[in-house]
């Protein structure tokens, strides 16, 4: 059972402090429904993987608000900017290599995120509220 206080979270900004906080919800994206994190937390995305019963071998993608929210952690210049440019904000997951030591001095990546070849599956999501998350959270 989970507590009822759990379950109310009445704004964006109290949704994106329980992110920041180690929370994980479901929210809805351009696709599908979520179940996310800050992807800066390894704690809470080791309890992604369990509640969707995902082998840690198979990295989840990563949705964020801005491109501002991948750059310290993936090597955006290895994507073709026309592809960028053209497909996102949208679906398109583009996999490229996850910074080993962030930019900006923030976390790294929780390692599940991280394939065994050093990359990382990310995308910028169009849908308003997951991009408002990230945004409000700070994080992918």
């Amino acid at each position: 059972m989970i507590p009822r206080s759990l379950c109310q979270i009445s704004t964006a900004e109290d949704a994106a402090r329980r992110l920041r906080d180690g929370g994980v919800l479901a929210f809805p994206t351009e696709t599908f429904y979520g179940l996310g994190c800050c992807a800066d937390q390894a704690v809470a995305v080791a309890r992604v993987y369990q509640a969707k019963r995902r082998p840690v071998h198979m990295p989840l993608p990563l949705l964020a608000g801005s491109l501002d929210l991948l750059r310290p952690y993936v090597t955006l210049e290895q994507a073709p900017e026309a592809l960028l440019t053209a497909f996102w904000p949208g679906p398109l997951t583009v996999v490229l290599t996850a910074r080993l030591t962030p930019l900006e001095g923030r976390r790294p990546l929780a390692p599940q995120l991280v394939n065994p070849g050093g990359k990382a599956a990310v995308r910028l999501t169009p849908h308003p509220l997951a991009a408002q998350l990230s945004r409000l959270a700070g994080a992918p």
